[in-house]
């Protein structure tokens, strides 16, 4: 079966119509209280979406509901955060089945409306968690699509230095349609306990995106706080946190968490970009739609290129 083209007709089945309402309901009153106008189809205007999605669990934590039940929320938000013009979408804690769920779901009416690129960190193929980067057809040509993974042997699957689980940064090189520019869009997840495998991870991920003529962007979940020694490398190096270029909008906190007293202000995804770049605007949106879609709130940022 084609992944573009998953049977999700049981699974929407179980989807209630009030389910899609709330996501619309929630999400326009957020917008009208931070007084967010969605920006028309420029053809110089992209916008960058990343978003931790939480694994399909099967052990479900407080709060927490099953994937399908989440899914479309999920897919909802990326589709009506991405409306207004070319966009590329980034999201961690993929696996296979839920790839597959999400562009299900996406490519309902069109087969090949959006199209991705990634592969699972396990095995370089279909095993374990994917960092995918989503784009539609209509927007953007794909011109070179590689996954490294962040070890001293980045060409195959491996763990670096004291990282718990095999990570990897998925790069895709896109061309926008409208006006030939290029970009270079890359994607990861860095691990949650090695210390030494996150200021590996930073030093790496900067060789990446200085490796060529693109505009670079990078996005993810970086399980890094900005007083962390990851995040004041990548600033040093000169990228740019999109959320400290201007006034932003929504939360401040990126990690929600599944329960809604936990609102501590945990600031662990971003999206970074090289001095090329023209930024536009940023926010943090909603993740919480009656229960949360995942324990991470989807970061966007707008960009002129």
């Amino acid at each position: 079966m084609s992944i573009g083209t998953a049977n999700t007709s049981n699974r929407r089945g179980n989807v209630t119509k009030f389910t899609r309402l709330a996501f619309v309901l929630v999400t326009a009153a957020f917008l009208v209280i931070f007084d967010i106008t969605l920006p028309a189809a420029a053809a110089m205007k992209i916008r960058l979406y990343t978003n931790n999605i939480r694994y399909d669990n099967k052990n479900l934590v407080p709060g927490e509901h099953k994937w399908s039940e989440r899914e479309p929320l999920v897919s909802e938000s990326i589709r009506f955060h991405t409306q207004a013009g070319p966009s590329v979408v980034c999201l961690q804690e993929v696996l296979r089945n839920q790839l597959e769920d999400i562009l299900g779901d996406l490519n309902l009416k069109n087969k090949n409306e959006w199209d991705y690129y990634g592969v699972g960190r396990t095995d370089g193929k279909y095993k374990g968690e994917y960092a995918p980067i989503l784009f539609r057809n209509d927007d953007w040509n794909a011109i070179e699509k590689k996954t490294y993974w962040l070890s001293p042997t980045p060409d195959k699957p491996s763990k670096g230095w004291d990282a718990a689980l095999e990570r990897i940064v998925t790069t895709v090189i896109l061309e926008l349609k409208l006006n030939g520019q290029r970009v270079k869009v890359l994607n990861t997840h860095f691990d949650h306990k090695g210390v030494t495998a996150r200021r590996k991870l930073a030093k790496l991920l900067m060789s990446k995106m200085e490796d060529g003529p693109e505009i670079p962007f990078l996005c993810g979940d970086f399980n890094t706080e900005p007083t962390d020694e990851p995040y004041h490398l990548l600033t040093d190096g000169g990228f740019k946190d999109s959320r400290i270029q201007g006034k932003g909008y929504g939360y401040n906190s990126t990690f929600s968490d599944f329960t809604r007293d936990h609102e501590a202000n945990t600031i662990i995804d971003y999206i970074w970009s090289g001095n090329d770049s023209h930024w536009q605007t940023y926010g943090v949106v909603p993740n919480y739609f009656d229960f949360y879609m995942s324990d991470h709130r989807p970061v966007i940022a707008d960009y002129e290129i």
